[in-house]
């Protein structure tokens, strides 16, 4: 199995020689993630998909397909009109079709084994049964005839592999390490059942990645640690490193007063916890020796779990659409997540700005930022406390860090760089 792409082995840009014009490909992504809501379709995974979608489009010509688990209480009604907005916003200029499935009635009965959550994850768990959904995909790969099959996250990589797409270069990107997430979820989750449920789902759902990661040619994650879990289980499969990225934007002004920001979708149960955890466990020592001290806390269901508290300068502001003045009201943004896989995009985001970060060590996993030069890491509440404490009231060492951290996100995680090293991949992909 090849070693996973470093992000300082990407290709140059240009070269001395001219380069001969490359062919125009015919690609197909699918995907088993279009929103529901696509102006509120901002957070990590949608930012990567659409990354994948724009880098894609660069070589040739994308055919996007998106399945959805059809059932008599699904907004089957919507998901076309959403369909019709995110190709729009995304610039699809492609095929763009859905794809509904039946595997949420035939698998219904698993409801009792695995937990609500898991419900996503049903497509996965069909396998060959639904010989429907199977045919649909290969008609649709005879239709298009695809140089390349990019399929993104497990609900569609399974299906897609399982439909025997004929002798095609398949790519796909696991940006999560689903196994690793929920077995870290089961060891902060009281609850004996739903404990064993989760182990239960992880040992699953590693299977399940073994699987993928045997047929296809290709499989994307987000950093070498990611790599380093998968590899256990990779046989002969190729893992390559694809980073995460994020937007660039020129550094903001020094923030003036000491304003911590916690920025992701919290309606997503990582960010949830390690939002609660901030507040209930941490902030109060922050506060206590700072008093002036504010924390905001952004993005969509921020504002729905009740931790806003004027006493205590805590402010749940919910969904924004444009972060920049929320960035640049703020010192320093934080990541108290216990409960990850994949890479925090929010992190990357905060280095574009020029924000110093504070994270613990999960929510930093996999990486390249310097800790105590380019990031500041704390696990437990004490530590992670005195380190708010500690760059709030140092304006200077705040920027300095922030400034280092911008850096680093240029070099390795601006989505030129991410957008040339899929192109790489890809070629070798078609090579192979």
């Amino acid at each position: 199995m090849a070693e996973p792409l470093s992000p300082d082995s990407l290709p140059p840009a240009s070269g001395s020689q001219p380069a001969r014009p490359e062919k125009r490909l015919r690609i197909l992504l699918v995907s088993d993630y279009l929103p529901q809501d696509v102006d509120t379709a901002v957070h990590g995974a949608f930012q990567r998909l659409r990354r994948h979608i724009e880098s894609l489009q660069q070589r040739g010509e994308v055919d996007v397909v998106f399945l959805w688990p059809w059932h008599p209480d699904a907004w089957n009604d919507s998901a076309g009109a959403n369909l019709v907005a995110l190709r729009r916003l995304w610039n699809l200029t492609g095929r763009c079709e859905l794809v509904f499935s039946h595997f949420t009635c035939q698998l219904g009965q698993l409801r009792i084994l695995v937990p609500a959550w898991l419900g996503g994850w049903l497509p996965a768990l069909a396998g060959r049964r639904n010989a429907v959904t199977m045919r649909k995909i290969a008609a649709i790969v005879a239709e298009t005839s695809p140089d390349l099959i990019f399929a993104h996250r497990m609900g569609a990589i399974l299906p897609v592999l399982r439909a025997e797409a004929g002798k095609r270069a398949i790519v796909i990107d696991l940006d999560d390490v689903e196994h690793v997430r929920l077995r870290r979820q089961a060891a902060r989750t009281k609850s004996g059942l739903a404990r064993l449920q989760l182990w239960l789902a992880a040992w699953f759902t590693q299977r399940l990645e073994a699987e993928a990661l045997h047929k296809a040619n290709t499989a994307l994650v987000c950093s070498e640690a990611d790599a380093r879990f998968l590899r256990p289980v990779a046989r002969a499969g190729r893992i390559a490193l694809l980073p995460n990225a994020a937007a660039e934007h020129e550094p903001l002004p020094p923030a003036v007063s000491p304003t911590a920001l916690f920025v992701g979708m919290v309606r997503y149960w990582p960010n949830a916890e390690g939002l609660t955890w901030l507040v209930r466990d941490v902030w109060p020592s922050v506060r206590r020796a700072l008093p002036q001290a504010r924390l905001i806390l952004a993005g969509l269901g921020s504002d729905e779990l009740g931790l806003g508290d004027n006493a205590m300068g805590v402010e749940a502001v919910g969904f924004a659409a444009d972060l920049q003045p929320l960035y640049a009201g703020a010192r320093i943004a934080l990541c108290p997540l216990h409960i990850a896989s994949g890479t925090r995009i929010k992190i990357i985001e905060a280095a574009m700005f020029g924000r110093a970060a504070i994270s613990t060590s999960i929510g930093a996993e996999g990486l390249a930022f310097a800790p105590g030069r380019e990031i500041a890491l704390a696990d437990d509440a004490p530590a992670f406390a005195q380190v708010c404490i500690d760059l709030l009231g140092d304006q200077e060492r705040s920027i300095r860090m922030g400034m280092a951290a911008r850096e680093t996100a240029r070099r390795l995680y601006s989505p030129a760089a991410t957008a040339r090293q899929l192109a790489a991949i890809c070629a070798e992909a078609l090579a192979g």
